[in-house]
């Protein structure tokens, strides 16, 4: 979360360019939740704030890794 919050303080923060999902996906189960919540508007701004392209890359990023976590 604090990743998220030195964002908002108009730092870079630690962010995956091929990996949307990152951080979040690699915390502790116990912070997930909140990290995610954070996570949309990273996606958002990622995105120039367009949330139909932010919906489609995140659920994208989501179908890859599922295929390839299938193909592993």
């Amino acid at each position: 979360m604090e990743n998220h919050v030195e964002v908002f303080n108009g730092g870079s923060g630690v962010f995956s360019l091929t990996d949307i999902f990152y951080p979040c996906n690699g915390v502790p189960e116990q912070y997930r939740y909140r990290c995610y919540m954070y996570q949309s508007y990273y996606i958002l701004r990622a995105n120039n704030y367009e949330y139909a392209q932010s919906l489609m890359t995140a659920n994208n990023s989501r179908l890859a890794q599922n295929t390839s976590l299938a193909s592993a």
